[in-house]
């Protein structure tokens, strides 16, 4: 059997890739069977022998087995370190010989196509009965009968810890704006403030165009790379976005004029915000390269960094020196110079004075493609406050963008779900119980987030009068935008089947779409409603985000979803809701923190119960 030549990820017979290559399984894990569907298989280790102690078996050269294990590998001449790397959605090490050019080579010499989708589905869906450990039961529970035992409550756990340390993280990023809006609002008028809003949505999409979706190639290939291969990485990375970053942002130099005229805003800040971009694309492989080795203190400080130094400045030059729109951005490139300065040390031992072309194809391979969708989620993000400038003025926007600051809330707890799950459930979709583990995930959620969002909705009319005077009408979109986020939460909880499937083509057409119907409501509903319909258009473009990656997705990797419970969850948050406006303040809150975790304690509890036969078989 020849050397396949294909690079990984390109396996011609349609098998899917699963996962990174560091979140395989280790030798001695154990071998993949086969079924009726492709043919009989027996289980191989990495060397090519028999890994079945009691078996009696005959290689293909006719030489029998002592005690179970052949002597002699079982291709003629060749061990499993001559065979080609196997698809990865299979075992890597346990596994029968399988040739990429499309044939899978049976014990006995005999040859097989590989299947269509339907079976291929079927060995894919096969591989949740495999254990990932050389120990226990299939499906890695602990054995005993009435429950999933303790491996997975330590699963919960894990995915509990990690979302706190990403959650802080993320939340210290995006508390600098939330804790910057009192003096905001109390030292500039509301058409700066909605200027100021309009400037950071610019800001934040031309920010794709600065990294062109290489943070996630970084990463793929950085983290399981040798030294000499991560400064390759390192340096190939630096050196084209030092590239590109310098020629973007001296082109906005040049036009900033005209841009400025654009946007309504002097082109000072245009400059100041170019700037502020070119350096944050020289901070990002520093930070990368610390996530990649596991430095996240180290992370956590440089974040801490930014967070005061962006706030010492605001304070400083907008609220002692009153420089106004001015000084709020040379805080900010001030805050960003001395996070690439304090980050450059770390990142020191892998800078070359090279630029590896190869390298730069492949990272661009694999980031080019999600810009699209980075860009049509930033439409559904963004375009809001462009759109309310247009039709509704900047008094508007600013009020808006408070509002929309206290519904972000919810978005902390979402970005925090969203950086643990999806390693999360990379790492477990192979296991029998992993589709029960993420229902009872979502059913939490949906029950966690119903209650974050109550507390949002009627803290934000008690917070607004001292937290930014004059804008208590931000209060209406808050409940409207806490929504839209919970449902995005949903999106991020329903990328498991395409994912694990590697079909992540099918979310530029789903984002892109619903980036079309958030523009389409804008323009249909701020005429008529104002704000609030700017809050509403993003709510539905998030659901249809939702339910559209939903139907697309359960055929790929199907979770059985408690539908039923999650609608009485729903339910009982709505219910609260409509209560608790019609009560006073004080009844208001006993609902809110009681009566609602009460009604959603009870339905997770009926729904253990209804789930511990199921278990239990």
């Amino acid at each position: 059997m020849g050397r396949d030549r294909g690079g990984a990820g390109q396996d011609k017979g349609g098998f899917h890739h699963g996962l990174h290559p560091q979140q395989q399984p280790s030798r001695g894990q154990y071998g993949l069977r086969l079924g009726v569907r492709c043919g009989k298989g027996l289980p191989l280790d990495r060397h090519g022998t028999w890994t079945e102690p009691s078996a009696d078996l005959t290689d293909l050269r006719g030489e029998r087995s002592q005690g179970g294990r052949l002597s002699k590998p079982l291709l003629p001449g060749r061990g499993a370190s001559h065979l080609p790397q196997p698809p990865r959605g299979l075992f890597p090490e346990d596994i029968l010989p399988i040739r990429r050019a499309g044939a899978l080579i049976i014990p006995g010499g005999e040859r097989r196509s590989y299947m269509g989708w339907r079976q291929r589905r079927w060995i894919s869906r096969g591989l949740g009965r495999l254990p990932l450990r050389g120990k226990g039961p299939p499906g890695g529970g602990s054995g005993r009968k009435g429950g999933p035992g303790p491996e997975k409550k330590v699963k919960l756990r894990s995915l509990v810890r990690h979302m706190s340390v990403y959650g802080v993280s993320d939340a210290v990023n995006r508390a600098t704006g939330f804790f910057l809006i009192p003096l905001y609002t109390r030292m500039l008028p509301k058409e700066d403030y909605g200027s100021l809003a309009l400037l950071y949505s610019v800001l934040a999409f031309a920010g794709v165009l600065y990294t062109w979706g290489i943070s996630g190639a970084f990463l793929r290939d950085f983290t399981p790379a040798e030294e000499g291969e991560r400064r390759e990485v390192f340096s190939t990375t630096l050196g084209f976005l030092g590239g590109c970053g310098l020629l973007l942002s001296g082109a906005i130099w040049a036009f900033r004029g005209r841009i400025g005229a654009l946007l309504g805003v002097g082109e000072g800040l245009v400059g100041l915000g170019a700037s502020i971009l070119f350096l944050d694309s020289l901070t990002l492989p520093f930070l990368l390269s610390l996530r990649a080795r596991g430095h996240s203190g180290i992370y956590l400080g440089l974040t801490g960094v930014r967070f005061s130094s962006t706030l010492a400045g605001n304070l400083l030059l907008v609220g002692f020196m009153k420089r106004g729109l001015q000084g709020v951005f040379e805080a900010n490139l001030a805050a960003s110079g001395l996070v690439l300065l304090c980050s450059f040390p770390f990142g020191l031992p892998y800078i070359r004075p090279k630029l590896v072309l190869w390298r730069l194809k492949g990272l661009l391979s694999f980031g080019l493609p999600y810009v699209p969708t980075i860009l049509a989620d930033r439409v559904i993000f963004l375009s809001d406050r462009a759109l309310l400038k247009l039709l509704a003025g900047l008094k508007v926007l600013a009020v808006y963008n408070v509002g929309y600051r206290l519904g972000m809330v919810v978005l902390f707890y979402v970005r925090a779900l969203e950086a643990a799950w999806v390693p999360f459930f990379l790492s477990t979709f192979r296991e029998r119980e992993a589709p029960e583990l993420y229902s009872r995930v979502f059913l939490y959620y949906v029950a966690a987030g119903g209650f974050l969002w109550l507390c949002i909705s009627f803290g934000a009319p008690l917070v607004l009068p001292w937290y930014a005077p004059g804008y208590e009408d931000a209060s209406s979109v808050v409940p409207v935008v806490a929504s839209a986020y919970l449902v995005y939460g949903l999106y991020v909880q329903f990328l498991v089947g395409v994912y694990t499937e590697r079909r992540t083509r099918l979310l530029p057409p789903i984002v892109g779409a619903s980036a079309g119907l958030n523009l389409g409501l804008n323009f249909l509903l701020i005429p008529r409603i104002g704000m609030i319909g700017a809050a509403w258009a993003t709510l539905a473009a998030y659901s249809a985000m939702a339910l559209t990656l939903f139907l697309r997705a359960r055929k790929l990797y199907p979770v059985p979803y408690d539908f039923l419970r999650v609608g009485g969850l729903a339910s009982a948050a709505g219910g609260t809701f409509l209560l608790a406006s019609l009560l006073p303040s004080v009844l208001r809150w006993g609902v809110v923190l009681v009566g609602y975790p009460v009604l959603a304690f009870g339905l997770i509890r009926l729904s253990s119960r209804d789930k511990k036969p199921l278990l239990r078989k």
